[in-house]
């Protein structure tokens, strides 16, 4: 039922003067909440004469929903002062809403305090919500205290480590599992296969595919299986296994062909990844942008080897009219960018519609790259009076242009503005910029004055470009003032100092 059809429910019922106090209003409270009438659900709630629980719980349940944790929250804690006690099907309503530990915590102890902490729904949704917020060490807690784990438990705590980048845990909880007797299911699964995610964890990934073609709940046929497998062995650059399950395929899907062209990509093999995706685009499968991006990328990873490939690639992207989406629009200005093709870049970003900030930082980055100061900083202010507000990146792109062209005016007026006018705080590539083109100038007492006023430790590759002015210009002293300061050890400093020495 759609929310005009709801209202005009609402209206017969009132109509026919039913008490809206009870069931019948909790009832037309979760209808609006079903057809997207969050406001009439409220409005609705709070003329009830009568509200028992379970029509709290109806609309804590509607703003959970909708996303609405904060209006769900300031609701929960309504519910003492009506006289009314929370029950388990609150607080679940209720947990799944929060986005802050704390708010967790508070529940948590409310939920203790009533018994409820140990029922098997109320356990596995603690260690949801303190995994999603990155408590851990609590999620665990939760965990160890529950007295009955099934798989979904143990799903979820591998689930919360893998994704706060806890690989080595994730998989060590996998391998617990299995000797408690737990069977995994298939998100499981899917969970630990996507924390093996570089070449160290390729016999965890191994041994996973291995209980995945064992296990007796599990079909290794699996869709969303497969293209995981094909994922994780691309990510650990075992691409002869990757192409071995993705050849095993029954049904191959775009996540299929997108897994196996990404993991050529990524391991620096172009020709076979264009390979793949022409035998994708002959079997009728639809490619998406993320195919696109994959190849586009990895085309300009040998520049003058590979600038035909790009350029066949683009006429592909073109011919299927996705040349002017913005994420292969601007994967084609990024590789015609390291292939030194600038106007092959310009004109790629030209067709691009509704451009980005990284789409924009693109081309600047282009330009900067060949030193074109005049155009890095025309396109920056040409991103703005288009609407879209300049980032670091920008101005880094744009600080770097100024470097490559020995103009320190440009460069402090651009470091100004990104400070004063954009409010954006630089980071250390920006001083290191500022560094190098003042050593080069020779101003090295401007150099030495803002490496001792950055907000943040000079990097010892700005010590090493300091003390390489000093020796370019001279400045013996400094040099040795400068390798006393900077203390980095490195034993390219000390024959940077030992060839300033022999200028006294």
């Amino acid at each position: 039922m759609d929310l005009a059809g709801g209202e005009r429910l609402h209206a017969r019922i009132e109509a026919s003067g039913f008490d809206l106090s009870g069931n019948l209003g909790t009832a037309l409270v979760s209808m609006y909440a079903r057809c997207g009438g969050l406001d009439r659900a409220r409005d609705l709630f709070d003329r009830m004469r009568k509200r028992d629980i379970i029509a709290w719980n109806a609309m804590i349940a509607a703003y959970s929903l909708h996303g609405r944790g904060d209006l769900a929250l300031e609701l929960y804690y309504r519910i003492e002062p009506a006289g009314l006690a929370p029950d388990r099907s609150t607080f679940l309503s209720t947990l799944v809403t929060c986005e802050s530990i704390d708010s967790v915590k508070k529940l948590h102890g409310d939920l203790a305090a009533r018994g409820l902490e140990r029922e098997a729904l109320i356990g596995n949704t603690l260690v949801s919500m303190y995994g999603r917020c990155g408590s851990l060490d609590e999620a665990m807690a939760v965990f160890v205290g529950m007295p009955y784990r099934n798989g979904v438990t143990w799903g979820i705590l591998i689930g919360a480590h893998a994704q706060h980048g806890k690989a080595k845990e994730a998989l060590r909880l996998l391998k617990l599992m299995d000797c408690e007797g737990v069977r995994a299911m298939e998100n499981t699964f899917l969970t630990a296969l996507s924390a093996c995610s570089s070449a160290e964890f390729l016999g965890d990934g191994r041994r996973i595919h291995e209980r995945i073609a064992a296990s007796g709940v599990i079909d290794e046929s699996s869709t969303r299986l497969s293209n995981a497998l094909v994922t994780m062995y691309g990510k650990c650059g075992s691409l002869i296994d990757a192409e071995s399950v993705f050849n095993s395929l029954p049904c191959r899907t775009i996540v299929s062909w997108t897994s196996l062209i990404a993991a050529y990509a990524q391991h620096g093999f172009p020709r076979r990844a264009l390979q793949i995706f022409k035998q994708m685009d002959a079997e009728g499968t639809k490619p998406d942008e993320i195919a696109f991006l994959s190849l586009t990328l990895v085309s300009a990873l040998d520049a003058c080897e590979d600038l035909r490939e790009g350029r066949k690639i683009h006429a592909t992207i073109a011919a299927k009219g996705l040349s002017s989406s913005v994420i292969p629009g601007t994967a084609l200005v990024n590789m015609y960018d390291r292939c030194g093709a600038l106007a092959s870049a310009r004109a790629a970003f030209e067709e691009i519609r509704g451009k980005n900030s990284i789409s924009w930082n693109a081309i600047i980055g282009a330009y900067a790259h060949q030193g074109d100061l005049r155009e890095s900083m025309g396109l920056l202010q040409r991103m703005d009076q288009e609407g879209v507000a300049p980032n670091v990146i920008s101005f880094t792109c744009v600080l770097f242009a100024c470097a490559h062209a020995g103009s320190i005016r440009e460069a402090r007026h651009q470091f100004h503005l990104m400070i004063g006018d954009y409010s954006i705080e630089p980071l250390e590539d920006n001083y290191g910029c500022l560094v190098d083109l003042l050593g080069r100038a020779g101003r090295l007492d401007k150099v030495e004055e803002l490496i001792q006023t950055m907000p943040m430790w000079p990097s010892p590759a700005q010590w090493m470009s300091l003390l390489g002015a000093c020796h370019i210009h001279g400045d013996v002293h400094r040099g040795v003032r400068t390798s006393r300061s900077s203390n980095h050890g490195h034993s390219s400093a000390y024959v940077v100092m030992s060839n300033l020495c022999t200028v006294r």
